[in-house]
C-alpha cells in the first residue's frame, strides 16, 4: 500500500440518537478466546466498505477461525442483509458446519436481521 501512495481510514462510531445507543447497549458483545482448536467451531464475519472513485461498494466476509480460511464472500453496492447472506450461504453449502458452531460478528444491524437469524438456526 506504501509503494502506492495507498492510505487506509477508520471511522468512529457516533450515537445520533438515544435510540442508537438504547440498541447497541442491549446487544451482546462477547469475545471468544482462546481461538478454536479445531475447524467448524467458531466462525466470525465481519462487513467493510470499499471506496474506487468516490464509489462505495461493500465486502462482505465468512472466515473459520481455527484454519482462518475465507469459506464465503459476497461484493455489492448495498449493505444489506442480502449481502451477508450471500457470504453465509456459501459458507454452510461447503462446510456443512455443526449445530453448536459459534458465529461471532462485529453488532451490525445487517447481522441481527430477522432473515439472517433465522438462516442461523438452520
Amino acid at each position: 500500500m506504501n509503494r502506492r501512495g495507498i492510505k487506509g481510514r477508520w471511522a468512529t462510531l457516533r450515537y445520533t440518537s438515544p435510540n442508537l445507543k438504547k440498541f447497541y447497549g442491549s446487544l451482546p458483545n462477547r469475545q471468544h478466546d482462546p481461538p478454536a482448536a479445531e475447524p467448524n467451531q467458531v466462525w466470525v464475519a465481519d462487513m467493510t466498505d470499499l471506496t474506487v472513485a468516490s464509489i462505495y461498494r461493500y465486502l462482505a466476509v465468512v472466515m473459520d477461525r481455527c484454519s482462518r480460511r475465507i469459506m464465503g464472500w459476497a461484493f455489492g453496492r448495498q449493505k444489506n442483509v442480502v449481502l451477508t447472506l450471500r457470504a453465509l450461504n456459501p459458507a454452510v453449502g461447503n462446510r456443512r458446519p455443526p449445530p453448536r458452531l459459534i458465529f461471532h460478528t462485529d453488532r451490525g444491524i445487517e447481522y441481527y436481521a430477522p432473515a439472517f437469524c433465522e438462516r442461523l438456526k438452520q
